[in-house]
């Protein structure tokens, strides 16, 4: 990149990988973005966000990429900005309704989703650009702070991250868009903070987090009964080096799965 930075966001659209935000070691955080051309190996400006912003959500709803909350280097902040790839401009969109801090965020059904840390709980705003106002959504059924979200189909996966007394936690919870409901699913086999979470062909990997460089993953099953159901199993840590043999070849080690809606 032209500008090294740290706690800054990326997000891939129409084949760039743009980079936005973020904080100099020892220096106030920035409001500088840049696009990544993979087909002619080069890096560009791009136009500055509106406020300087790190440990922020960022998604793509509607092929707009929206920068959410973070920090200023002062608070935290529920400012909300998006970025026109036709236009190249920073429009600023309705303010969050609360402060969060180490904002995620993730795409679903259209809408932005972004969850974050107050005081004493871990909320979740959405916000429908079909509308154009942010909504408050019930609270996670856990605290969980430096933890991150993913989506896949109708529902948003939360695993890991730390808990009101600052430990590290392996269990998860599970937010179904449609029906607004939370459910508690089953534990990781290791506690996570800081870490990632991907979604990748149908199942979810957790990357990384606090001084581990482990990989798990959540293999997603559909199945049929009366209702559509889901289930998830988990399945055996993996290290870094193994992961693509792993991936290609069968798993060690099965849990029994947990069906997580009825």
């Amino acid at each position: 990149m032209r500008l090294e930075r740290s706690h800054a966001e990326a997000y891939s659209l129409c084949n760039l990988l743009y980079v936005v935000g973020g904080k100099v070691p020892s220096v106030q955080p920035l409001h500088s973005a840049e696009c990544y051309n993979p087909l002619i190996n080069t890096w560009t400006n791009i136009p500055p966000t509106h406020v300087k912003r790190y440990n922020f959500g960022i998604s793509i709803p509607g092929y707009m990429i929206y920068a959410c909350g973070g920090n200023d280097g002062e608070i935290s902040h529920h400012r909300v900005e998006c970025y026109d790839i036709l236009t190249s401009k920073w429009i600023t969109c309705p303010n969050m309704n609360s402060n969060l801090e180490g904002a995620r965020a993730t795409m679903s059904d259209n809408c932005l989703y972004c969850v974050g840390t107050t005081i004493n709980q871990t909320i979740m705003e959405r916000f429908d650009p079909r509308e154009g106002q942010l909504c408050l959504l019930p609270p996670l059924l856990s605290y969980r702070k430096s933890t991150d979200v993913v989506s896949h189909e109708n529902s948003l996966f939360f695993f890991g991250g730390l808990n009101s007394n600052n430990l590290a936690q392996c269990n998860g919870d599970r937010f179904d868009v449609r029906r607004s409901k939370w459910e508690h699913l089953s534990s990781m086999l290791s506690a996570k903070h800081g870490h990632s979470l991907v979604e990748m062909d149908g199942d979810i990997y957790g990357v990384g987090g606090g001084k581990t460089f482990t990989v798990e993953v959540v293999i997603l099953v559909l199945f049929q009964n009366k209702n559509t159901r889901h289930a998830s199993k988990y399945f055996n840590e993996i290290g870094p080096k193994d992961l693509a043999s792993n991936i290609l070849n069968s798993w060690i080690r099965e849990f029994p799965y947990l069906t997580l809606a009825s």
